[in-house]
């Protein structure tokens, strides 16, 4: 992301990024659910490479699925078993308040998941986040700043 940045003023956001800056917005420990067991060491990695490891307070878990098994298994097995990681693994056992979905295959799970921790918790899709950032940037006005870090050398 940074080299984009240095290309263009257009403003660069993450489906990463987005939610963990929305989520900083509404609870207090954010959370995120992600495919196979290497994405938690992936992710977390890349959330501190972005600075926001604060806005991440109850860690990455993983599901187990693969990004296909995700369309590919039976839905309602899928929606119960993010569910039930979701509530054991992060709102109870980490004490979260909002869930990032930590994949854009998991579009659409939101309210599955949400159902399934409970009334309170907040579950936020990465590329809705991602694409609502971009665009209230867009609307805004603001454009990348080439002064300082994503200015020419």
């Amino acid at each position: 992301m940074p080299a984009l940045r240095e290309l263009t003023t257009a403003p660069i956001i993450s489906i990463l990024e987005a939610p963990l800056l929305l989520a900083s917005s509404i609870g207090g420990r954010t959370g995120i659910i992600t495919t196979g067991k290497r994405w938690e060491l992936l992710l977390a990695h890349e959330v501190a490479s972005l600075g926001l490891s604060n806005l991440n307070q109850a860690g990455v878990i993983s599901s187990g699925f693969s990004t296909s098994e995700l369309h590919d298994l039976p839905p309602d097995r899928v929606q119960k078993v993010l569910g039930e990681i979701s509530r054991d693994g992060l709102v109870v056992g980490r004490n979260a308040d909002v869930i990032v979905l930590g994949c854009a295959g998991m579009a659409g799970l939101e309210a599955a998941i949400t159902a399934a921790c409970g009334e309170g918790i907040v579950v936020i899709d990465p590329v809705k986040a991602g694409l609502e950032l971009a665009q209230s940037l867009l609307r805004l006005g603001v454009k990348t700043s080439k002064k300082g870090m994503y200015g020419s050398v």
